[in-house]
């Protein structure tokens, strides 16, 4: 595993605030590249979107429960449009039942007939509205 990698992962296990990871990991970054952008992503609301995750995940979850067979969950990030036509960053969730925790292609997530595809599949991180 290379060292970035390693870096990531013992921020991501730690005890600290999602805030407070995000910094870390932004001057993480920094150090390796240097640029202007770093300032504007130190000021996103790291912590509001992960707590607008959280209460979207939950509703969807409460709303749409996954079938029992579902052996495992697929977070995807992706750049949507909104209303005003500008880009920013959505979030889904589906399930397979399907899991390969050696598969490194995630094959096992595509979708088929049993997959969990629940109907308000995405969230809209807010802080992205204001960078992107």
């Amino acid at each position: 595993m290379n060292t970035f990698l390693k870096y990531l992962k013992s921020v991501v296990m730690s005890d600290i605030s999602i805030e407070d990871g995000m910094i870390q990991l932004i001057d993480r970054c920094e150090e390796d590249v240097r640029a202007d952008v770093w300032k504007s992503i130190r000021a996103l609301d790291f912590g509001g979107d992960a707590a607008n995750v959280c209460r979207w995940l939950t509703s969807v979850l409460l709303a749409e429960p996954p079938a029992n067979q579902i052996r495992a969950f697929w977070f995807g990030l992706f750049n949507q449009v909104i209303e005003d036509g500008r880009t920013s960053c959505g979030f889904y969730v589906s399930g397979s039942v399907n899991f390969d925790p050696d598969d490194e292609t995630g094959d096992w997530a595509c979708w088929t007939s049993e997959s969990y595809l629940p109907k308000k599949t995405i969230c809209t991180v807010k802080s992205a509205k204001r960078y992107i």
